[in-house]
């Protein structure tokens, strides 16, 4: 007969193994040695990258893949998420921002992510957008594009976002979070495996003889 430690252990690994632990509910691939150009009182003021999650989830954290070319060195780019118009994939409405700017310290493309005060909800299959903005207007930085196959492409702003354009390939961008948990096959065997452990604890000794 199987052990109560045995189902411990058991459960211990379904839990591990459960999808909702997942780090990065959104993630463009590795940084590439190409990437844009993007700073205030440019063509590029700011960058987007437009994504959609294949299940609910929320947002604890925003990152991207960055390089640094000149200006102050605690400048970089404030990171935002937005909403994003049906048609137009154009960002919308502001959801939240970072605690702190993305920082890149070299010239190098290198992710960097940075917490959001709380976690965001995010709705399977809504558009929404991951936006860069210059925090300094004197700050000259680059994020790297990506090549994760099915992404969109990114968008860039010359005025602040009241019109937008398509980039030459999507941004090496990521989000981390954790997705809604749903009743997958390892949650109902959880649960079964939680019942078991109940009922042996429940059960009565056997009597010595």
């Amino acid at each position: 007969m199987v052990s109560t430690k045995s189902i411990t252990a058991l459960i211990l690994l379904l839990l591990c193994a459960d999808s909702s632990w997942a780090a990065y509910i959104y993630n463009g691939g590795e940084p590439q040695h190409l990437g844009t150009q993007v700073q205030d009182n440019s063509s590029r003021v700011w960058v987007a990258e437009p994504f959609q999650l294949p299940f609910d989830a929320y947002a604890t954290s925003l990152g991207a893949a960055l390089a640094r070319g000149m200006g102050p060195t605690n400048a970089g780019y404030s990171a935002w998420l937005y909403t994003l118009g049906t048609v137009s994939h154009v960002p919308e409405v502001p959801l939240a921002q970072t605690t702190e700017p993305l920082v890149p310290l070299n010239t190098q493309f290198t992710y960097y992510d940075c917490p959001l005060p709380s976690p965001v909800f995010l709705q399977a299959g809504t558009l929404y957008a991951l936006v860069l903005k210059p925090t300094d207007s004197t700050f000259v930085g680059s994020v790297s594009y990506g090549i994760v196959p099915g992404t969109y492409y990114g968008q860039g702003t010359g005025d602040y976002g009241k019109t937008w354009y398509r980039l030459e390939y999507p941004l090496a961008v990521r989000i981390e979070g954790y997705f809604v948990p749903e009743p997958g096959t390892s949650s109902v065997l959880l649960v079964g495996l939680i019942g078991l452990v109940k009922r042996r604890g429940l059960r009565n000794p056997r009597r010595r003889r």
